[in-house]
Protein backbone atom coordinates (compact mmCIF):
# COMPACT_ATOMS: atom_id res chain seq x y z
CA UNK A 1 0.00 0.00 0.00
CA UNK A 2 1.41 3.38 -0.99
CA UNK A 3 1.27 6.63 0.85
CA UNK A 4 1.03 10.30 -0.02
CA UNK A 5 2.43 12.92 2.38
CA UNK A 6 2.75 10.21 5.02
CA UNK A 7 -0.91 9.17 4.83
CA UNK A 8 -1.89 5.79 3.33
CA UNK A 9 -3.57 6.09 -0.06
CA UNK A 10 -6.14 3.37 0.63
CA UNK A 11 -8.44 4.60 3.38
CA UNK A 12 -10.75 1.61 3.60
CA UNK A 13 -11.11 -1.04 6.25
CA UNK A 14 -10.38 -0.78 9.93
CA UNK A 15 -9.34 2.70 11.01
CA UNK A 16 -7.35 1.25 13.92
CA UNK A 17 -5.23 -0.79 11.50
CA UNK A 18 -5.04 2.10 9.05
CA UNK A 19 -3.67 4.59 11.58
CA UNK A 20 -1.50 2.08 13.47
CA UNK A 21 1.47 3.65 11.68
CA UNK A 22 1.11 6.69 13.96
CA UNK A 23 1.88 4.63 17.05
CA UNK A 24 4.70 2.84 15.21
CA UNK A 25 6.28 6.20 14.30
CA UNK A 26 5.91 7.41 17.86
CA UNK A 27 7.45 4.24 19.33
CA UNK A 28 10.28 4.40 16.78
CA UNK A 29 11.12 7.91 17.99
CA UNK A 30 10.96 6.85 21.64
CA UNK A 31 13.18 3.82 20.97
CA UNK A 32 15.74 6.16 19.41
CA UNK A 33 16.01 7.92 22.76
CA UNK A 34 16.51 4.66 24.67
CA UNK A 35 19.57 4.62 26.85
CA UNK A 36 19.73 8.39 27.15
CA UNK A 37 19.12 9.39 30.72
CA UNK A 38 16.83 12.33 30.13
CA UNK A 39 15.61 14.66 32.85
CA UNK A 40 11.90 15.36 33.23
CA UNK A 41 12.49 18.74 31.57
CA UNK A 42 14.20 17.07 28.61
CA UNK A 43 11.39 14.55 28.28
CA UNK A 44 8.82 17.34 28.44
CA UNK A 45 10.50 19.19 25.57
CA UNK A 46 10.73 16.02 23.46
CA UNK A 47 7.10 15.12 24.11
CA UNK A 48 5.73 18.58 23.36
CA UNK A 49 7.90 19.34 20.34
CA UNK A 50 8.12 15.92 18.68
CA UNK A 51 5.77 13.24 19.98
CA UNK A 52 2.64 15.38 20.20
CA UNK A 53 3.46 17.00 16.85
CA UNK A 54 3.87 13.72 14.91
CA UNK A 55 0.16 13.01 14.30
CA UNK A 56 -0.83 16.65 13.69
CA UNK A 57 -1.04 16.46 9.87
CA UNK A 58 -3.12 13.27 9.95
CA UNK A 59 -5.36 14.68 12.69
CA UNK A 60 -6.06 17.80 10.63
CA UNK A 61 -7.58 15.58 7.92
CA UNK A 62 -9.11 12.59 9.73
CA UNK A 63 -11.02 11.92 12.93
CA UNK A 64 -8.94 9.41 14.87
CA UNK A 65 -10.80 6.89 16.99
CA UNK A 66 -10.66 7.12 20.76
CA UNK A 67 -8.75 3.83 20.78
CA UNK A 68 -5.96 5.29 18.65
CA UNK A 69 -5.82 8.50 20.69
CA UNK A 70 -5.67 6.52 23.93
CA UNK A 71 -2.91 4.26 22.61
CA UNK A 72 -0.84 7.30 21.60
CA UNK A 73 -1.42 8.91 25.00
CA UNK A 74 -0.50 5.64 26.70
CA UNK A 75 2.78 5.37 24.79
CA UNK A 76 3.66 8.98 25.65
CA UNK A 77 2.78 8.43 29.33
CA UNK A 78 4.96 5.30 29.45
CA UNK A 79 7.86 7.32 28.04
CA UNK A 80 7.25 10.11 30.58
CA UNK A 81 7.14 7.83 33.64
CA UNK A 82 9.86 5.34 32.70
CA UNK A 83 13.40 5.81 33.89
CA UNK A 84 14.61 3.97 30.78
CA UNK A 85 12.09 4.07 27.85
CA UNK A 86 11.55 0.35 27.14
CA UNK A 87 10.74 -0.27 30.80
CA UNK A 88 7.46 0.76 32.32
CA UNK A 89 7.50 3.10 35.29
CA UNK A 90 4.90 3.81 37.94
CA UNK A 91 2.30 6.31 36.74
CA UNK A 92 1.94 8.67 39.68
CA UNK A 93 -0.90 10.70 38.15
CA UNK A 94 -3.43 10.40 35.33
CA UNK A 95 -2.93 11.60 31.78
CA UNK A 96 -5.85 14.02 32.21
CA UNK A 97 -4.09 15.76 35.09
CA UNK A 98 -0.84 15.92 33.10
CA UNK A 99 -2.71 17.66 30.28
CA UNK A 100 -3.87 20.52 32.49
CA UNK A 101 -2.06 23.85 32.17
CA UNK A 102 0.82 24.54 34.53
CA UNK A 103 -1.28 27.13 36.37
CA UNK A 104 -3.72 24.37 37.32
CA UNK A 105 -1.02 21.94 38.44
CA UNK A 106 -0.49 20.05 35.17
CA UNK A 107 2.37 19.83 32.71
CA UNK A 108 0.58 21.27 29.71
CA UNK A 109 0.53 18.22 27.43
CA UNK A 110 -2.23 18.13 24.80
CA UNK A 111 -5.30 15.95 25.07
CA UNK A 112 -4.90 14.13 21.75
CA UNK A 113 -8.58 13.55 20.96
CA UNK A 114 -9.60 17.12 21.81
CA UNK A 115 -6.73 18.46 19.71
CA UNK A 116 -7.92 16.27 16.83
CA UNK A 117 -11.43 17.74 17.12
CA UNK A 118 -10.01 21.28 17.22
CA UNK A 119 -7.98 20.71 14.05
CA UNK A 120 -11.03 19.33 12.22
CA UNK A 121 -13.16 22.26 13.43
CA UNK A 122 -10.50 24.58 12.01
CA UNK A 123 -10.89 22.87 8.61
CA UNK A 124 -14.68 23.30 8.77
CA UNK A 125 -14.25 26.97 9.68
CA UNK A 126 -12.00 27.43 6.64
CA UNK A 127 -14.65 25.82 4.42
CA UNK A 128 -17.29 28.17 5.82
CA UNK A 129 -15.12 31.30 5.56
CA UNK A 130 -13.62 30.65 2.13
CA UNK A 131 -16.53 29.30 0.13
CA UNK A 132 -14.85 30.21 -3.16
CA UNK A 133 -11.86 27.96 -2.46
CA UNK A 134 -11.27 24.91 -4.61
CA UNK A 135 -11.93 22.53 -1.72
CA UNK A 136 -15.25 24.18 -0.91
CA UNK A 137 -16.31 24.03 -4.56
CA UNK A 138 -15.32 20.36 -4.86
CA UNK A 139 -17.10 19.32 -1.67
CA UNK A 140 -20.19 21.21 -2.70
CA UNK A 141 -22.36 23.92 -1.20
CA UNK A 142 -23.92 21.61 1.40
CA UNK A 143 -20.54 20.76 2.96
CA UNK A 144 -19.37 24.37 3.10
CA UNK A 145 -22.37 25.45 5.19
Amino acid sequence: MGSYLGIPEDISGSKCKLFAFLKEKLLHRVNGWTGRWLSKGGKEVLIKSILLALPTYVMSSFLLSLEICESLASAIAKFWWSSNPPKRGIHWTTWDKMCKPREEGGIGFRMIHEFNLALLAKQLWRLAQFQDSLVARVLGPNMAR
